[in-house]
């Protein structure tokens, strides 16, 4: 394939903790950035293609994705304990949103 970039759409995925520490800090590192993250990635479009499923943040970064929010919360939380993760079901439309944070899912 040589210097070519292949485009693939990136579902079912639990980043690992070295991909995590390549991302860009976002918020403070606070489990109440998830929910801010959250919010401005659905609005600016990052989310669409999540639209129907859950998604995980850690520290205000997505970190995961699955059709299956308690599996996503269980193998996030395994992985990366409970502290500063939480997960969201992505709804179809911004009209939802609010109701979507409240819905989160945080590890015991």
């Amino acid at each position: 394939m040589g210097n070519d970039l292949q485009r693939i759409d990136l579902t079912e995925f639990l980043l690992s903790h070295e991909d995590l520490a390549q991302c860009v800090v976002r918020g403070d590192g606070l489990p109440t950035d998830n929910a801010t993250f959250f919010k401005f990635d659905y609005k600016t479009g990052i989310l669409d293609r999540y639209k129907g499923t859950a998604v995980a943040y850690h520290k205000g970064i997505l970190c995961g994705q699955s059709s299956d929010i308690e599996l996503l919360l269980h193998e996030a939380s395994t992985y990366f304990g409970g502290s500063s993760l939480t997960v969201f079901p992505v709804p179809a439309s911004l009209a939802d949103l609010e109701k979507a944070v409240l819905a989160a899912r945080v590890a015991k």
